[in-house]
């Protein structure tokens, strides 16, 4: 799927971002512990709810409680692992094939389901979430362009919060691969290659990372660190 024109637009809004000073790990303990308690304001069904609803006051604690909260949930799966996802991509691809200015309202309405349908299944993906903010920026639907967009602003923001990407102590923390070039995008960095950072230290220590190197740069930055722990936690823990 083709999300050229959506990094363009998110690039006007995050392009000038430079790593945060004020960044913190995210807390994964406290965090399932707050959303499954149900009188906390983090209950996670109650934060989903007004998720889906597209409630634009959900705040900075509520999507770090959202976002890093959905790798608790049975639902959760990684976007390159999911078989369904890869097969609905599938079918956007055809799309992606015929030229903007001739596809048709059909077409469009065809792509406007099936981003809905990996949505139900990936709720937090970047990419699929710029692709409705974008398709009712076409409708000229100012209202829900604006709702979407915050949702994206707000997960880039949580993913930033995290670390700064610099090393692995300072990693960003990312529940799907998929987000880790989606962050590279918005900062402007191009990937040259990723590697997987896990030896007997850092499984003992339960820890895995990506490392994706990226080309020249104006910040003098060689590659940007990921967390990918959860993610890959089943493997680490063999459960």
């Amino acid at each position: 799927m083709k999300t050229i024109r959506l990094i363009a637009i998110l690039t006007l809004i995050f392009g000038n971002l430079s790593s945060q000073e004020d960044y913190k790990r995210p807390d994964y303990e406290l965090i399932k512990t707050e959303i499954t308690n149900s009188d906390s304001r983090f209950s996670y069904p109650d934060l989903y709810n007004r998720f889906v609803q597209n409630d634009t006051t959900l705040d900075k604690d509520d999507y770090i409680h959202l976002y890093y909260g959905f790798i608790y949930n049975d639902k959760y799966v990684n976007y390159e692992d999911s078989v369904d996802i890869i097969n609905i991509i599938r079918k956007i691809d055809t799309y992606a094939q015929i030229p903007e200015n001739q596809l048709t309202s059909s077409d469009n309405d065809s792509l406007f389901k099936y981003t809905n349908l990996i949505l139900e299944k990936s709720p937090y993906n970047i990419g699929d979430l710029s692709q409705l903010t974008y398709y009712y920026h076409k409708k000229g639907d100012l209202d829900n362009e604006k709702r979407y967009l915050y949702k994206v602003k707000m997960i880039i923001e949580t993913i930033l919060s995290s670390g700064d990407g610099k090393s692995e102590s300072s990693a960003f923390h990312v529940i799907s691969t998929q987000h880790e070039y989606d962050i590279l995008r918005i900062k402007r960095f191009q990937p040259v290659m990723q590697k997987l950072v896990g030896d007997d230290y850092h499984y003992n220590k339960g820890e895995l990372y990506h490392y994706i190197k990226v080309r020249k740069n104006k910040e003098k930055i060689k590659g940007i660190y990921f967390d990918v722990t959860k993610i890959f936690e089943p493997l680490i823990t063999g459960n």
